[in-house]
């Protein structure tokens, strides 16, 4: 299981083409979202100084998912490296 996933993900076999793709697809996605202004936005402007424009709500919420995230997944991966 391991040994398939350091063959899949690693780093030569991306190629420099792939961003081709990865780019339209972004500014596409990012151009028809219904709340483009969410926690990644607010937390941006935190981080560069903007204070004017944030919202304590979805800085917060932000902080609340990336602890969630933080605390499961190291525990996630622990458990496929076991099995």
């Amino acid at each position: 299981m391991i040994l398939l996933f350091c063959f899949l993900f690693r780093p030569q076999s991306f190629r420099a083409g792939d961003n081709v793709i990865e780019h339209p697809l972004f500014y596409n996605y990012d151009r028809k979202q219904a709340e483009p202004y969410d926690g990644y936005w607010h937390f941006g402007n935190l981080l560069l100084g903007r204070f004017g424009k944030i919202n304590n709500a979805y800085i917060k919420e932000h902080a609340r998912v990336w602890f969630i995230k933080g605390f499961f997944i190291p525990t996630m991966l622990e458990f496929l490296l076991i099995m």
